[in-house]
C-alpha cells in the first residue's frame, strides 16, 4: 500500500489547460549563497565596464563614435524638432509686413473751396486704398510720394523738405490713376518734369529744375554747415530749422568766436530789419533767407556764397 501511494504521487497532475495554450517555462536552477554573490558581481562589473566604453565612444572623433541606441537616437530626434522650431519662431519674429505707403500734398492751391474739397476727396480715395497720410511738416522726411498740383508750383515749406529728403514728386494724375485702376500703381510714369519758377509779380524769385531732380535726387547739400537765424526770419524759426537740418544743416543759437579767418562753415540768415549781435560780417557770411531757400531748392550749397 506504501508503495502504491509512493507511485501515485509520482504520476504527473492533468493540465486544466489544452497542450496548445501552455505556456513555457524555463526551470531556474537553485543557487548557493556563494554563486549568487559570484553571479552578482560579474554583472556589475560588466555594466561598470559598459558605461565608461560608452563614455569613452562619445569623447571620440565623429568617425569613431558608436551607433547611438535608442534612447541616444530619440534625443537626437528631439533636438532636430527643437531647432527646427526655434529657426520658424525666429523666422517670424524676423519677418516685418511691407510698411503702408506714407504719401504728403502741397502746392495746392487750397484757398479756394472746390479745390480743398477735391484734395480731401484725393487724400481720403488713397488712405481706403492702403496710404498713411502725412500732414505735419516735421513728417514729411518719412515719405515716399509727395503729391503735387503742377499747374500751381509754390516754394513751400513741405516742398523743400521732400526735396531734401528725396522724396518722389508726383502729378496729381497719380492720384486719378490709383483711383481708376483701385490699388496704388507705379509713381514713375507721374513723376513731376519740367522746370518751374516764380511768377513774375511775385515779391521773391525761385526757380526748380524737376528734370534734373527726377534723375538724380535730391541729398544733406547743407552737410558740416551751421546756421544762426534771426528773430523774424520767414519762414518761421520752426519751419526754417525744419528746412535746414532736413538738407543736413544745423541751426545754432549763438555765433561762434571767430577767428579773424573766413569761417566757410558758418551762416549768420538775417531777415531784413532784424539785427544779429556777435556776428562778424568781416569774416563771416550773412545771407538773406531767399539766398538759403534757393539753395535749398536747387540743392546747390554754392548759391549761399553767390553775389
Amino acid at each position: 500500500a506504501a508503495a502504491e501511494q509512493l507511485a501515485s504521487k509520482s504520476k504527473p497532475e492533468p493540465d486544466s489547460e489544452p497542450k496548445s495554450k501552455r505556456r513555457k517555462s524555463a526551470v531556474k536552477p537553485v543557487e548557493t549563497d556563494s554563486e549568487a554573490a559570484a553571479a552578482a558581481a560579474a554583472a556589475a562589473g560588466s555594466s561598470a565596464a559598459a558605461a565608461s566604453g560608452t563614455k569613452r565612444g562619445r569623447g571620440k572623433a565623429s568617425s569613431d563614435e558608436a551607433l547611438p541606441d535608442a534612447a541616444d537616437a530619440d534625443a537626437a530626434a528631439d533636438k532636430r524638432a527643437r531647432a527646427g522650431s526655434e529657426e520658424v519662431t525666429g523666422a517670424v519674429a524676423a519677418f516685418k509686413p511691407k510698411q503702408k505707403l506714407r504719401i504728403c500734398f502741397t502746392c495746392f492751391d487750397e484757398d479756394g473751396k472746390d479745390m480743398k474739397v477735391l484734395v480731401d476727396r484725393q487724400k481720403l480715395a488713397l488712405v481706403k486704398l492702403g496710404a498713411v497720410m502725412v500732414e505735419d511738416a516735421a513728417d514729411i522726411g518719412s515719405c515716399a510720394v509727395c503729391v503735387v498740383d503742377e499747374k500751381t508750383i509754390k516754394r513751400t515749406v513741405k516742398l523743400l523738405i521732400a526735396i531734401s529728403n528725396k522724396v518722389k514728386l508726383v502729378k496729381s494724375t497719380w492720384v486719378t490713376a490709383c483711383q481708376e485702376k483701385g490699388c496704388l500703381v507705379s509713381e514713375d510714369e507721374y513723376l513731376l518734369k519740367g522746370y518751374f519758377s516764380s511768377d513774375a509779380k511775385s515779391s521773391v524769385t525761385w526757380s526748380f529744375n524737376a528734370n534734373k531732380y527726377a534723375l538724380d535726387g535730391a541729398g544733406v547739400c547743407f552737410e558740416g554747415l551751421s546756421f544762426l537765424l534771426s528773430a523774424n526770419v520767414k519762414p518761421k524759426k520752426e519751419d526754417m530749422k525744419l528746412i535746414i537740418e532736413s538738407a543736413g544743416g544745423k541751426v545754432v543759437q549763438r555765433a561762434p568766436e571767430t577767428s579773424g579767418a573766413e569761417e566757410t562753415w558758418f551762416y549768420a540768415v538775417i531777415q531784413k530789419g532784424d539785427k544779429l549781435s556777435g556776428v562778424s560780417e568781416k569774416n563771416q557770411s550773412v545771407i538773406s533767407p531767399e539766398k538759403l531757400l534757393l539753395a535749398v531748392m536747387q540743392q546747390n550749397p554754392a548759391l549761399l556764397r553767390s553775389k
